[in-house]
């Protein structure tokens, strides 16, 4: 581990059961990566506390930790609902107070650790950095906490910026890439002639939320109807809802599931897409919080796609106004006029979760 005053900790639940995305774990990585491969940025080390499924017993009770590298290690962790969420959280304090650094960044929370953060929070004697990328809302009451709130929701910032709350910034989850290539458009040419068959492509997580019933089936009468269009999904997730494997099951041919690909297989299936699909569910938003980003957009837009997307309100304006209504899907083949340029991209890059996490570091300052 490094001794340098300058180090801030970051923790972490990281969910391990078999439904649980890597996207999370994934990110903080690279994260850490990022900013400690600058040895002008302040250095930061990754704690992450493991949740396991009840199915793996051994890990379920009792996980002993370890270190992955220099500057990723996993702590000591149970799974037990309730105990977890105590565990945890003590293990913060723990770390807080043996720490002569005592800078903590704080990766999602639930209510249980909000209010016990409430209780210890001078004990730390002094204020947090929080990465809220999902969940609930911190009302304004516990606003004292966080030095600095980093959403990944343009909802929740302005939420946080009009109560009043210390430092809001708004990041991407994403880490800083190579330098922009100066192009007109980022985005794929695509022309009625050359296309043999559309493929609409959804990447990420598979659920409810994620993808609701009601658009698999507007979905499945868009195949039935159009031979040439092929709809394909994939996921890192273990295990996949019942739901979607009847959806699966009873569907037309040209739907398909690949299950989690290999990275190089990924590539190529994005590089032969025509459309990203981003069909979550916005019918309650306001009433949640709209805390979470859909990532899998900033993937399409890696590999310049165009966008299929329930239009979130999450995702700033700037972006959210190149993204194609899902209530035009019927139009795939003709929506060919929306275009990615490269001041999307540079957007993007000047928001990555890296900069703004150092930014927010150095305000504290």
């Amino acid at each position: 581990m490094p001794k340098d005053k300058n180090i801030y900790n970051i923790f972490a639940r990281i969910g391990k059961t078999e439904f649980s995305s890597l996207a999370s774990e994934e990110l903080l990585k690279d994260l850490v990566y990022s900013i400690n491969k600058n040895k002008l940025n302040p250095q930061v080390l990754l704690f992450q506390y493991p949740i396991f499924s009840f199915k793996d017993r051994k890990n379920y009770f009792y996980y002993k930790g370890g270190q992955n590298t220099n500057y990723i290690f996993e702590l000591p962790s149970t799974s037990i609902k309730l105990i977890r969420d105590i565990i945890f959280i003590f293990q913060i304090l723990y770390k807080s107070i043996k720490d002569s650094n005592k800078n903590i960044i704080l990766y999602n929370i639930n209510p249980i650790h909000l209010n016990l953060l409430s209780l210890i929070y001078k004990l730390i004697n002094y204020h947090i950095i929080f990465i809220h990328a999902d969940g609930i809302i911190i009302p304004k009451g516990f606003k004292n906490i966080f030095n600095s709130i980093i959403v990944f929701s343009d909802f929740a910032k302005k939420f946080y910026q009009n109560s009043n709350f210390k430092n809001v910034y708004f990041s991407y989850p994403t880490i800083t890439t190579m330098p922009i290539k100066k192009t007109n458009d980022c985005s794929k040419s695509i022309s009625k002639k050359d296309i043999k068959t559309i493929k609409l492509v959804h990447c990420g997580s598979i659920s409810e939320y994620n993808l609701p019933s009601d658009k698999l089936e507007k979905l499945s009468d868009l195949c039935l109807s159009n031979k040439d269009i092929e709809v394909i999904f994939t996921s890192s997730q273990k295990k996949i809802p019942d739901y979607f494997l009847k959806f699966i099951n009873k569907s037309p041919e040209n739907i398909m599931f690949f299950g989690n690909l290999k990275k190089n297989d990924l590539e190529k299936l994005l590089d032969d897409a025509s459309y990203g699909l981003d069909l979550r569910d916005t019918t309650e938003i306001k009433i949640s919080g709209g805390t979470d980003f859909p990532s899998k957009i900033l993937l399409y837009i890696k590999h310049d796609l165009k966008i299929i997307s329930s239009r979130s309100i999450a995702i700033p304006y700037f972006l959210r106004k190149k993204l194609i209504p899902f209530e035009s899907i019927e139009n795939c083949k003709d929506e060919f006029n929306v275009t990615f340029d490269n001041s999307i991209k540079k957007h993007i890059q000047e928001n990555s979760l890296d900069k703004i996490l150092v930014k927010a570091i150095k305000a504290r300052k």
